[in-house]
């Protein structure tokens, strides 16, 4: 093969492999996202969420801890078997949070604004019994207008 043709062959060879490259970023981009662990819609009051739902003892030992932030419309909501008032802490937090506390019907109880990971060791709690317990981005409460007796309900 001449050297015309040995260079027209590479960039060719070139070209293809970048435009498989970007299809190939792009395609493990939507894989990324759709991997992203807040997938559950809700509405509180008037705000949609996409959030994480944290079930086993484990979940919600780890909560958020370690984690270097949230997306902005996301959360983590605890579900626990039974009404209580579980004691939630901010051991290991990277940033402030609102806690949202809801009762056995969904409907918020109570509202922990603005924690920052410098409260740990301190504990938090609802004084009323819960069932739920929404963890979001500090300051999205009051953005939000969120307030006691507004409902949590889980979008299909």
């Amino acid at each position: 093969m001449s050297a015309p043709k040995h260079i027209f062959a590479l960039g060719l060879l070139v070209l293809v492999i970048l435009g498989f490259g970007r299809q190939a970023d792009s395609f493990i981009f939507s894989i990324k996202k759709n991997l992203s662990p807040y997938q559950t819609p809700i509405t509180i009051g008037q705000t949609k969420l996409l959030v994480k739902i944290a079930k086993t003892k484990a979940e919600q030992k780890r909560g958020l801890s370690g984690q270097a932030n949230l997306p902005a419309q996301a959360g983590l909501l605890f579900v626990f078997a039974n009404p209580g008032q579980p004691k939630f802490w901010m051991k290991e937090m990277k940033f402030p949070l609102d806690l949202i506390w809801l009762d056995a019907n969904r409907k918020i109880v109570a509202i922990s604004p603005n924690l920052n990971p410098d409260t740990y060791p301190q504990t938090f709690s609802s004084q009323q019994a819960v069932q739920y317990v929404l963890e979001v981005n500090a300051g999205l409460a009051q953005q939000q207008h969120l307030k006691i007796g507004d409902q949590l309900k889980f979008k299909n």
